[in-house]
């Protein structure tokens, strides 16, 4: 089954409850039901196809900045009930930790800015930006609404939900910074972040 299948799944089980997908609170109901029989339909074809399970290659703790909530080595099967928090806009922003790093992310409904941070073992460091390819050229800015405020962002820089799952997705997934990187389109923030910091000029 392809994406394009897959949503007009969604769309047309949305349409049978007499629900429209926009992100209000009974749509979002509604979606984490359908995901839940995907996921049973999806371990019972993997069973029968003899597919390897989701393995995560990687500890994660998370932190829902905005609540002060922090919980270690969350399981990807249960980081959707905390980023829920963030889609919704009862949360800021989430980071998630690791060994080597951190991927966070701020935004609501389905404008998200996304970054992470490598920490090399010299003890520098490196930060990219997960962007949108399909808008890396465009010169507009993008209205990015928080719970808190809201700002202007490039529109390369404003992702998708379905952009932000497939980078927890990948962040779990991949051990090591480099294959990580290879599975998301990204740009090296690292300059300007130290700029910021006043660590180079």
């Amino acid at each position: 089954m392809n994406f394009e299948e897959i949503k007009q799944q969604i769309l047309d089980f949305a349409k049978a409850q007499q629900v429209e997908m926009d992100y209000t609170a009974k749509s979002i109901e509604v979606l984490d039901e359908i995901m839940e029989i995907f996921h049973e339909k999806l371990n019972q074809c993997s069973e029968e196809e003899g597919d390897a399970p989701f393995q995560a290659e990687r500890s994660v703790d998370i932190e829902l900045v905005e609540s002060e909530y922090q919980e270690q080595n969350v399981l990807y099967e249960d980081v959707e009930r905390l980023l829920l928090a963030v889609v919704n806009g009862e949360e800021e922003y989430m980071i998630l930790k690791s060994a080597d790093g951190f991927l966070q992310f701020l935004g609501m409904n389905d404008k998200f800015v996304a970054e992470t941070r490598v920490n090399l073992p010299d003890g520098d460091f490196r930060t990219y930006s997960i962007i949108n390819k399909e808008k890396k050229h465009a010169t507009e800015k993008i209205t990015v609404r928080t719970m808190l405020s809201e700002s202007k962002i490039p529109a390369c820089e404003v992702i998708s939900l379905e952009m932000l799952r497939a980078a927890v997705r990948a962040y779990y997934s991949n051990g090591q910074y480099e294959a990580f990187l290879k599975c998301i389109p990204h740009i090296d923030t690292t300059d300007e972040t130290k700029r910021c910091m006043g660590l180079i000029k």
